[in-house]
């Protein structure tokens, strides 16, 4: 199934437009999540696998075409060519995290990366030593 989404470039992963309205995403993410969650229920039993007639003569299949109608049918999107506005829709879909928490996380990555350096600076000094000594004598 997977392959002939990519093959077609629609249906059930296909992505909407950049500009598309918020409730059309989220609607496109749940019904993303059904399929997929139908998808592992329909292959989780079956032990062979099926080829690509058996897929188009299946209720996948119709449902895949039902939805490349749906899709070509759909107007155009009148913000896809505004690269901002697309990138902006995006920042709004992104479940951020509280500012505290990121300041918390900002300073604990800086930690660990700060302790990291200045261990291996430890190692690699005393490595040097102990290089030198046996060198020297």
């Amino acid at each position: 199934m997977q392959a002939l989404q990519r093959r077609c470039g629609s249906g059930v992963g296909a992505r909407p437009a950049v500009g598309a309205p918020r409730q059309q995403l989220v609607v496109r993410r749940t019904s993303v999540r059904r399929a997929a969650i139908e998808e592992k229920r329909d292959t989780a039993g079956s032990e062979t696998s099926s080829s690509p007639a058996d897929l188009l003569n299946s209720e996948e299949g119709r449902r895949l075409a039902e939805l490349r109608k749906q899709q070509r049918e759909a107007p155009p999107s009148k913000a896809s060519g505004n690269i901002i506005q697309g990138a902006l829709d995006e920042a709004q879909l992104i479940s951020w995290p509280k500012p505290g928490k990121a300041l918390l996380d900002t300073v604990l990555v800086l930690g660990i990366v700060s302790g990291t350096g200045a261990a291996l600076f430890g190692v690699n000094v005393l490595l040097t030593d102990a290089f030198n000594w046996w060198y020297s004598h």
